[in-house]
């Protein structure tokens, strides 16, 4: 099928219109995504926990033959399978079942498939979103303690690797589609999915996939799979990427890691397919993702049925996400981690006859965040993060992979983008003039933009006789050292009473030079700030992890205590102010840290930049 060349937003606007499952390819084309839209529904089949698991595995048997006898009739499937589903392939496991608003399975046929050639959006074709929690729910001392016991487990022989996963809680301000169109810019890999469902009470619930890796994939009788496991940061310079790469294809640990579950997904394949088909395609290939190196291996056979059911069986779920062997490191995980996987290391599939044949493909649900909308614009969900631990693992290096699995949910400076000055003009000339052109500067010097004072100066007196009144001035700085001036009215210069602020923690949300350096990338700040004022909130108190205050979206915090004045110390988080830093160098205000439940026991607090000065705050909080 040859695919249909759309803009995005007609891509956007028509998906909103039909709605549906899309499987994406945001990897093989250049600026663009191969994009597969399944619509017109026809019927969902959704297995629920709600019998004896040898009913459940017989609802499974009767849904997936139905399903296929649908794609023989010209219908497609999409869908996904739950990793708690993998609990129906053994009775063994039928015991670790437990009850769950997410169904086991939830799969729907469509009439119609449609095929799209779409260029990636620009930065104003996707909606603002924000990120405004994402706290993980273990932390390295409870996971030092789980890891304890995953050692005792390796070396009584219970297992060889086990592949430990925790939960996230997410909180996200903003659009689904479009903040999944955000991701996948950072993370583009050949097996994305985006589509919503109904879960147990009703509820919309939406998931967005950008998984690199491929479970399955089958045409007629051929099967391969291919595994992820193996993980190295990218590094930050060509010589680093060169170096990190040739330490995780020569690491003995992430060698051995990989080479389990190679061995594991061959005996599963072995039970099913055609005797001497099983090969192993390529092994331990090193591929770059946005945030990591990532080893894989292939294996591929000739199935025997026809029928996929019983090759389902016995690889679900991938190797790649339990350890070796599975039945024995299912077990040990269900007693370990605190909740139910669901979508997270399951499948997202679809499948149709294509060409006469029987065609599936799935990638495994990691890198994915089930969301549902608990108000407007606002979803609560889920992400998980894991890691395979072997003898040789150790529990800080572990831990810190987790993390960073997680870091592509941040909002990272784009490419392109300019570095901005805000400032009050008035007749007699801007306000903290020669401050601004300083930190401007300074900004300039550390992140490679070409910067001219003189260009500067000449720049202002072409516009200077433009401004006859009070003015808000946006100072841009481009890569290739260009002044851009905006300019709108300054109205009510006067302080202002913010009686409701919201603290919100984003210390893990921001990356240092968000923090740091100050630039016209501020979509984040705004989108916090529409999500507080949605709720009634004047304004937004931004905190760290540990509750340490920081600034404002637009202003630094200042508070009295004895008769003196205090500011946050900023340390690599928070804006270095203008006014702020003003006051500190006449000696008016002192860095001190705060944490924010001693904010509320200070005498005065005020809220202040160079533009506005300063307004007082009235603390309503949660």
């Amino acid at each position: 099928m040859i695919p249909k060349k759309v803009s995005f937003q007609e891509f956007s606007t028509y998906y909103t219109q039909v709605k549906g499952f899309f499987w994406e390819d945001a990897q093989t084309y250049p600026q663009s995504s191969l994009v597969t839209l399944f619509s017109s529904p026809y019927k969902e089949f959704q297995i629920f926990n709600n019998a004896s698991p040898k009913d459940l595995r017989q609802q499974w048997e009767t849904v997936w033959k139905e399903t296929e006898k649908l794609t023989e009739e010209g219908l497609f499937l999409a869908g996904f399978l739950t990793y708690e589903l993998g609990y129906l392939s053994s009775e063994s496991l039928y015991s670790r079942l437990s009850e769950s608003d997410c169904p086991l399975l939830s799969l729907t046929a469509y009439h119609k498939k449609e095929t799209f050639l779409v260029p990636d959006p620009i930065e104003n074709e996707i909606l603002p979103s924000a990120l405004i929690e994402k706290d993980p729910k273990l932390s390295a001392e409870e996971f030092e303690k789980t890891f304890s016991k995953i050692q005792t487990e390796l070396l009584d022989g219970n297992t060889y690797q086990l592949n430990f996963t925790f939960p996230w809680d997410i909180r996200l301000f903003g659009n689904p589609f479009h903040y999944y169109q955000s991701l996948k810019l950072k993370q583009r890999t050949k097996y994305s999915a985006f589509f919503s469902f109904l879960n147990g009470t009703g509820n919309e619930v939406f998931v967005l996939s950008l998984s690199p890796e491929l479970f399955w994939k089958r045409s007629g009788q051929h099967i391969l799979v291919q595994p992820m496991k193996g993980t190295s940061p990218r590094g930050m310079s060509p010589d680093q990427e060169k170096k990190k790469k040739k330490s995780l294809v020569q690491s003995e640990k992430e060698r051995a890691e990989n080479l389990m579950i190679v061995d594991l997904l061959r005996n599963d394949l072995g039970r099913v397919a055609k005797p001497g088909s099983v090969r192993v395609k390529s092994l331990f290939d090193a591929e770059p993702l946005e945030s990591v190196w990532q080893m894989t291996s292939q294996i591929e056979a000739e199935l025997i049925e026809k029928s996929f059911f019983n090759s389902l069986i016995s690889l679900f779920p991938s190797g790649s996400v339990t350890g070796a062997p599975k039945i024995s490191s299912m077990k040990i995980l269900s007693q370990l981690e605190s909740t139910n996987r669901e979508i997270y290391t399951g499948a997202i599939l679809q499948m149709e006859t294509l060409e006469g044949k029987p065609y599936s493909i799935a990638n495994v649900p990691i890198r994915t965040l089930v969301l549902e909308e608990k108000e407007k614009n606002h979803l609560k969900g889920r992400y998980f993060t894991g890691s395979g631990i072997t003898v040789l693992s150790q529990s800080d290096l572990e831990y810190a992979e987790c993390l960073q699995k997680a870091s592509f949910l941040e909002e990272a400076l784009p490419k392109d983008f300019c570095l901005l000055e805000t400032m009050a003009f008035y007749p007699s000339g801007i306000r903290f003039w020669k401050e601004h052109k300083a930190r401007m500067q300074h900004s300039a010097e550390i992140l490679g933009f070409p910067y001219s004072e003189a260009k500067l100066n000449a720049s202002y007196l072409e516009h200077f006789h433009l401004w006859t009144s009070p003015k808000i001035l946006r100072l841009l700085l481009s890569k290739i050292g260009e002044f851009i001036w905006e300019a709108k009215p300054l109205k009510n210069p006067r302080t202002r009473v913010i009686r409701k602020v919201k603290k919100i923690q984003v210390g893990d949300m921001l990356t240092e030079n968000q923090f740091r350096y100050k630039t016209d990338q501020r979509k984040i700040y705004g989108a916090i700030l529409d999500y507080a004022k949605l709720n009634g909130w004047d304004d937004v108190l931004l905190c760290n992890e540990n509750d340490m205050v920081i600034e404002t979206c637009l202003k630094n915090v200042f508070y009295r205590e004895g008769g003196n004045w205090f500011t946050p110390s900023l340390k690599n988080e928070g804006l270095k102010g203008v006014l702020r830093e003003r006051l500190i160098q006449k000696g008016w205000v002192t860095e001190r840290d705060l944490h924010f439940q001693d904010l509320m026991k200070m005498d005065k607090v005020l809220i202040g930049n160079s533009v506005r000065g300063f307004e007082h705050v009235v603390w309503e909080v949660e």
